[in-house]
């Protein structure tokens, strides 16, 4: 594979953005269609790009290192903020530490990595350079099971948001798995337009007192 190399620029072009974080000062953008991560400054410059992703969707930030979602590649990779790999892992499948569609990320104080694996309906924890620790999930509407997790988020008590994208809900969960709470539609199309509940919950994010905001696709609203 031809990986990440960061190429000074002074444009941003987008072409298909679908995942970005904050980190250092620096805003990355997951741009899907152009296959590369994009890192740009604050007022919305770009500082450089990294190339060599099949469909990257998502990306997270820890204190010197990016992650990245590589969706069509069924891998994430961990880099350096000017680019360099660090580290990658995953591929087709569906056992332990594989993935089918990478869907979204998040990393936790520990510096333990969330991942979102799409078609395989689960959530997999690792350590930072990538060890498998963790799974949970399985198709199904029932608490702790999932029906293609889109997105991950991370609270500042390590608990996990999961969107939960088609059963049109969202899930949280103790960094080891455990269920604690869901809200929205109870699954399998029974999404809706009332207040709290989603059509498609894409993408979730959690700030610093607490507040969970959700992207609710297909009402077409936060």
């Amino acid at each position: 594979a031809s990986w990440p190399v960061l190429n000074g620029a002074s444009g941003a072009d987008l072409y298909h953005p679908m995942g970005l974080a904050w980190g250092n000062g620096f805003l990355y953008v997951a741009d899907a269609e152009d296959e590369a991560v994009k890192k740009l400054r604050e007022d919305g410059s770009l500082v450089g790009e990294w190339s060599g992703f099949k469909r990257p969707v998502d990306v997270a930030t820890a204190a010197d290192s990016v992650y990245v979602a590589d969706f069509l590649a069924d891998r994430i990779a961990k880099l350096r903020t000017d680019g360099t790999l660090i580290v990658q892992w995953g591929r087709h499948g569906n056992r332990a530490g594989e993935f089918d569609a990478p869907s979204g990320l998040a990393v936790d104080r520990q510096g333990h990595v969330y991942v979102a694996d799409f078609y395989n309906h689960r959530i997999q924890k690792f350590s930072a350079d990538g060890k498998f620790l963790l799974q949970w999930g399985g198709n199904g509407r029932w608490n702790g099971q999932f029906h293609y997790p889109t997105d991950v988020a991370v609270n500042d008590r390590d608990e996990l948001l999961v969107a939960d994208g088609f059963n049109h809900r969202i899930q949280k969960f103790t960094a080891d798995g455990r269920y604690l709470a869901k809200w929205g539609g109870i699954g399998y199309g029974w999404g809706g337009k009332q207040q709290g509940w989603f059509r498609l919950a894409k993408a979730v994010d959690v700030d610093s007192r607490g507040y969970v905001y959700v992207a609710d696709a297909f009402n077409r609203r936060v």
